[in-house]
């Protein structure tokens, strides 16, 4: 059985989510949405028995389409809310949301419709990372006191939107692999820690 993937938004994230997505056993691609009719067409030639759509809500409607990915930020809350309602599976990029009450209302519809929502935290998954986890855990090194947490790229020059440099910026674009990172390498000990000391 294959999860039918409808990918809203031909655009970097999007992409990069499709090339992924073809190689896994489970997936099939059978739908796309964009307003650029030059990306569908492309996406057309790669995907010949997929339906393309210049509208997003065909992608919801469709009985072809199980699952949809969501892009850009700005736009995740109305997208994933749209989805669930359709009782379509999101994936959205990082950040889920850019607050929490977009969050909230997108957490919300995915559970009233019965849903799964999912953000692409990746990082996490590392296998660096993963291993740094499984050290913590055992304790074998002691409890946790602090966390560094660096990473060297080339994100502010590669070409951005205005939007992506006015709206929350690098904080918001790279700082979520940081703080998914922060918090899955801390394993919760931090909250332990708080509640602990606060109520006693």
């Amino acid at each position: 059985m294959k999860l039918r993937l409808g990918i809203i938004g031909l655009g970097q994230a999007g992409s990069h989510t499709v090339m992924k997505a073809v190689k896994h056993k489970n997936i099939e691609i059978t739908a796309a949405a964009d307003i650029n009719e030059q990306y569908l067409n492309a996406f057309k030639k790669d995907f010949p028995d997929a339906d393309v759509y210049l509208d997003l809500k065909d992608v919801l409607t469709s009985d072809r389409v199980d699952a949809v990915i969501a892009t850009p930020t700005r736009l995740h809350k109305d997208h994933a809310v749209w989805a669930a309602e359709h009782k379509k599976h999101v994936l959205v990029e990082k950040p889920i949301a850019r607050t929490l009450e977009e969050a909230d209302a997108m957490i919300e519809a995915a559970q009233r419709n019965g849903v799964v929502l999912m953000v692409n935290h990746k990082r996490s998954y590392d296998p660096p990372i993963v291993k740094m986890r499984e050290v913590i855990k055992s304790g074998e090194i002691g409890r946790v006191r602090m966390i560094h947490n660096w990473h060297y790229s080339d994100w502010l020059y590669r070409p951005r939107t205005p939007e992506e440099l006015s709206d929350g910026g690098v904080v918001l674009r790279q700082g979520a692999h940081h703080f998914d990172m922060t918090r899955f390498l801390d394993c919760g000990k931090s909250q332990e820690f708080f509640k602990k000391n606060l109520e006693g």
